[in-house]
């Protein structure tokens, strides 16, 4: 992955704000040969085997927030149901009610009761912001980067 960071990275404390290019992920030798095509065509990055070495947060006060916001996002998620995560589960695959009354084998009302418990539990207005969260919560948790909260 390359990724652009807003803020330059490096040992020192920030006290620059330019943006720097990173390659992300994957092994040392892709890594390598990504910055290498990245030279070729005059741009200069930085390599990272971690996306959590990208974190530049502007303040303090930001990064409490986010841990904070984050931290509530989890115990609405830890307190789902093993039938509400079974919802959730093909809620992400974007499939129609229909269908997912038929993989969970009860009726599409109960679908549509299901996904508005959901969405109460996880304090979200719409599908698609259900959507949104469970994938940024997710990366969270995978990665260890907390998002903006945005």
């Amino acid at each position: 992955m390359i990724a652009l960071n807003d803020y330059t990275t490096d040992v020192s404390p920030m006290t620059s704000r330019h943006p720097s290019l990173h390659v992300i992920g994957g092994d040392a030798a892709t890594r390598g040969y990504v910055l290498n095509q990245l030279s070729r065509v005059g741009l200069v990055a930085q390599e990272s085997a971690t996306p959590a070495s990208l974190l530049v947060h502007e303040s303090d006060q930001e990064l409490h927030r986010r841990r904070t916001y984050w931290a509530a996002v989890e115990q609405r998620v830890a307190k789902l149901t093993i039938k509400d995560r079974e919802v959730l589960d093909l809620l992400m695959e974007c499939l129609p009610n229909k269908v997912l009354a038929m993989r969970l084998g009860i009726t599409e009302r109960a679908v549509e009761m299901r996904r508005a418990s959901l969405m109460k539990k996880l304090e979200v207005r719409s599908l698609t912001e259900l959507v949104r969260l469970v994938t940024r919560f997710a990366v969270v948790q995978q990665y260890g980067i907390l998002l903006s909260i945005y």
